[in-house]
């Protein structure tokens, strides 16, 4: 018992912590980690500048896309209100003459019969 203390004894006295880095050393690899971290939030920064720079076009890109679609429904509505119309007084002229002709075939035949 008296030997396993004498030996813990000298094993605590000779164990003295000595630094594994220098000061200079962990103060470099502190500035070092500082730069990398610097280095990360200036790239993220320029990285959001870009992301900001694309939702602005992308913004503008869409209030244009909606003038133009708002510019071609008044068109279809304009040309739907001028033609249709058009449209559908020829066809009513058409089916009228085509009734016409039916008629007149019809009583063409009705006199070769007679």
């Amino acid at each position: 018992l008296k030997a396993t203390a004498t030996q813990t004894s000298a094993q605590t006295s000779t164990s003295t912590p000595t630094p594994a880095v220098s000061v200079s050393e962990t103060q470099q690899k502190i500035h070092d980690i500082l730069a990398y971290h610097q280095a990360q939030y200036t790239h993220s920064n320029a990285q959001i500048h870009v992301y900001q720079q694309q939702e602005a076009k992308l913004r503008s890109n869409l209030e244009t896309m909606h003038r133009d679609l708002k510019a071609a429904t008044e068109r279809a509505e304009w040309i739907q209100n001028q033609w249709y119309p058009f449209i559908d007084n020829l066809l009513l002229m058409v089916g009228k003459r085509s009734g016409l002709i039916d008629k007149a075939a019809q009583l063409a035949v009705d006199q070769q019969r007679e």
